[in-house]
C-alpha cells in the first residue's frame, strides 16, 4: 500500500470498486485500521441518536434509481485490467486485442477483449505466455447516492470536532476521488461552464486532475464530490469537519456518478505522489 510521505486522506465514496483497488484502500482487517467500530463508540452513537440532536446527524446510503442494482454492471464485458510484463503495444497486437488505456503510474494497463475471446481466455494466454504479472475484467466504480437517512455517523459522535477547528488544517490535504469538486470557474471548450463553491474558497487546492477527461479541471458534472468536500472543508454560515483543508480534487466518476477501476486506482497514485 503506497506511504504518503505526509498527511494526506484519500477519501472516495464509492458504492463499489474491483479488487485490485480495494487492495490498495484498505489494510488487513486485522491490523486495526478500519473494521466496525468498537463496541465504546457504537454505545456513544446509541447515546446521540437517543438525544435531541439525533435529527441533525445523517449519514449517506446509496441512492436508489427506478432501475434494481441488478442493472448496474460490475465488470466492463470486454475490458482486461492487466499489469503487463512485456511491451504494451507488442503484447496488445500479438492478442488482437486495443489498447483503451496505456500503462499508468501504477503499472496497470486496460485491454479491450478481441471479437471471440473473453477476458478469461485473453487473460489465460497472456499468463501461458508470460507477458503480465496480474490480470482481472476491468472492474466498474459507482458513486454513492446523495438521500439523507435519519441514522448517526458514529465518527462525528466521537470526533471532538470542535476541538479540531482550532488546528490549523492548511498542513493536511485531502485528496476527493469523487466526480470532481466545485472549486473554480471555468468554461471547457463545449461551452459549459462551471462554478466555485463559495463555501470551498476558504480551502487551498493542489495537484487536481479530472482521471474521466484526461485534464487538469476535474469539475463536478454531477454533485457528488462537491456534496462530499463541503462535509469536510467547507467554511461560512455551515462549517465543514475541517474547514481550511487543503483539497485536492480526482475526479473518477462521470455525470452518471460510474467510473473505472483503472481510473480509480492511477487516481490513488497521483494522490500519493502529490
Amino acid at each position: 500500500m503506497p506511504s504518503p510521505s505526509r498527511s494526506l486522506l484519500c477519501l472516495t465514496a464509492l458504492a463499489s470498486i474491483g479488487a485490485a483497488a480495494v487492495a490498495l484502500l484498505v489494510g488487513d482487517p486485522g491490523d486495526g485500521e478500519g473494521g466496525a467500530p468498537p463496541e465504546e463508540v457504537r454505545e456513544a452513537a446509541r447515546d446521540v441518536a437517543s438525544s435531541e440532536r439525533a435529527p441533525q446527524v445523517v449519514v449517506l446510503e446509496s441512492q436508489r434509481s427506478s432501475a434494481s442494482d441488478t442493472a448496474v454492471p460490475t465488470w466492463a464485458p470486454d475490458e482486461l485490467l492487466i499489469r503487463p510484463t512485456a511491451d504494451l503495444d507488442a503484447l496488445a497486437a500479438a492478442a488482437g486485442a486495443e489498447v483503451i488505456e496505456p500503462v499508468g503510474r501504477s503499472g496497470f494497463a486496460v485491454l479491450r477483449v478481441p471479437a471471440g475471446e473473453t477476458p478469461d481466455s485473453l487473460l489465460a494466454w497472456l499468463r501461458g505466455e508470460g507477458l503480465v504479472s496480474f490480470g482481472a475484467p476491468q472492474g466498474l466504480t459507482r458513486g454513492a447516492g446523495l438521500r439523507a437517512i435519519e441514522a448517526v455517523q458514529w465518527g462525528l459522535a466521537t470526533s471532538d470536532m470542535p476541538k479540531g477547528k482550532a488546528k490549523s488544517m492548511g498542513s493536511v490535504t485531502v485528496a476527493i476521488l469523487d466526480t470532481g469538486v466545485a472549486y473554480e470557474d471555468h468554461e471547457d471548450p463545449d461551452g459549459t461552464r462551471y462554478l466555485a463553491a463559495p463555501s470551498l474558497t476558504g480551502s487551498a487546492v493542489v495537484a487536481p486532475w479530472d482521471f474521466v477527461s484526461d485534464d487538469a479541471h476535474p469539475n463536478d458534472d454531477h454533485q457528488h464530490g462537491t456534496h462530499i468536500a463541503s462535509i469536510i472543508a467547507s467554511s461560512g454560515d455551515i462549517d465543514g469537519v475541517a474547514p481550511g483543508v487543503t483539497l485536492m480534487p480526482l475526479k473518477v466518476l462521470d455525470a452518471d456518478n460510474m467510473g473505472t477501476e483503472y481510473d480509480l486506482i492511477e487516481a490513488i497514485f497521483h494522490a500519493t505522489d502529490h
